[in-house]
């Protein structure tokens, strides 16, 4: 089974101030740290660009990126431009770069499950029910419809009876403002 890997890292990190994907985080960036999650698990990692991409790729040596010429538009916008860039596979793998507390064998878990189920949607369940998540690629005309700010996650709950679900608390957290640089700081 083909599994591509495709990291959501194009926003503009407007609440931050300032772009989270370099945000340091044990040696690393934030988007280095997933990327070294996912490669050795995934056929093939894509990283999805935007705002600052130019910083971006002047700090991380990226080996496919790929960039959305209408990230302002948002989530979704970047999700339909990646998933409509993709290579052929069997199913894809999302994850963002600010998720930066999901262990690796969680990552493991859902690749597990997806092989086990390839006609489902693997999804992690948090507050909510949503990214990581894999998606077959019976799913991949509905997402690369997606628009604006909105992401998978409406695809998700109108297909409850097609998701599998796997517990991560950790991926409740994520970096979107100051108070959670220094929350992050103090996991460290």
């Amino acid at each position: 089974m083909k599994i591509l890997g495709l990291i959501l890292a194009a926003g503009e990190s407007k609440r931050l101030g300032q772009p989270k994907q370099l945000l340091q985080y044990q040696g690393s960036t934030l988007l280095e740290h997933v990327i070294n999650q996912l490669e050795p698990l995934v056929s093939k990692t894509h990283i999805i660009l935007g705002a600052h991409e130019n910083d971006i790729k002047h700090n991380i040596n990226i080996k496919n990126p790929m960039t959305n010429p209408n990230w302002q538009q948002g989530m979704g916008s970047s999700l339909a431009f990646g998933i409509k860039n993709l290579p052929d596979c069997d199913a894809v793998l999302v994850a963002l770069s600010d998720q930066i507390l999901i262990p690796t064998s969680h990552y493991e878990r859902l690749i597990a499950t997806s092989k086990n189920h390839p006609e489902h949607i693997i999804a992690t369940e948090h507050k909510s029910t949503g990214v990581p998540v894999i998606f077959p690629a019976l799913s991949f005309n509905k997402l690369a419809a997606l628009t604006g700010d909105q992401g998978a996650k409406a695809l998700i709950n109108n297909n409850l009876d097609l998701v599998k679900s796997i517990a991560c608390p950790m991926a409740a957290f994520d970096v979107d403002t100051p108070s959670d640089v220094i929350q992050l700081n103090q996991t460290n």
